[in-house]
């Protein structure tokens, strides 16, 4: 009979810890009580095929169930951002700005982000998505999850979001930083940036 260690017994693995050949798949989720009031509260999440996950309370912005759909991208994207992962969503709004809608919103200065995410910190965390979707260095897909059905990961990621809104560690929005060079901030004027107009 082998004699182990404490030194050789497993410890808690994180993404950070993992590198695989294979896509990894994570899927995620956002959860917001009293959507969009002053009075909201919501979390996000993200759980993994390798029984890996994370969960956070949202705070720093108004917020709302898409303000935390994407805060949970960008809360994956920040663990796996070596690795070679397939991302289930169940969010249009999400796979909708991954198609196209980042970079349409960079190009006109950020004034068409969507209402309810047009104030400062929650287009800080559009702008936040783009920087981590850019400084990746593994593969990535998304992929169209479908709500509250039969696939298990996409209810635990579901089941994730809604703890993470009370009993998660904090993901404060305001306070993002995005590198600079990353993401272009500058606001334009028909569609031209104000120096080249000026």
């Amino acid at each position: 009979m082998e004699d182990y260690t404490r030194a050789d017994l497993p410890i808690s693995r994180s993404a950070e810890d993992i590198v695989y050949e294979r896509d990894i798949h994570v899927w995620t989720d956002g959860s917001a009580q009293d959507n969009g009031s002053d009075t909201c509260t919501a979390g996000s999440a993200w759980t993994s095929d390798l029984q890996i996950s994370d969960k956070v309370m949202l705070t720093g912005a108004v917020l709302s169930n898409n303000v935390a759909e994407v805060a949970a991208i960008a809360q994956c994207l920040m663990a796996w951002r070596d690795a070679h992962i397939m991302v289930h969503t169940d969010s249009t709004f999400v796979l909708g700005l991954l198609k196209g809608g980042l970079l349409a919103m960079e190009r006109d200065g950020w004034g068409d982000a969507p209402r309810h995410m047009s104030h400062r910190p929650p287009t800080l965390l559009l702008q936040y998505l783009l920087y981590l979707l850019r400084d990746r260095t593994g593969r990535i897909s998304f992929v169209k999850a479908k709500a509250h059905g039969d696939d298990l990961n996409n209810n635990i990621a579901d089941r994730l979001a809604n703890e993470g809104r009370i009993l998660g560690h904090v993901f404060d929005i305001s306070a993002i930083v995005i590198p600079q060079g990353w993401v272009d901030i500058a606001p334009v004027l028909c569609h031209q940036p104000l120096d080249y107009l000026t």
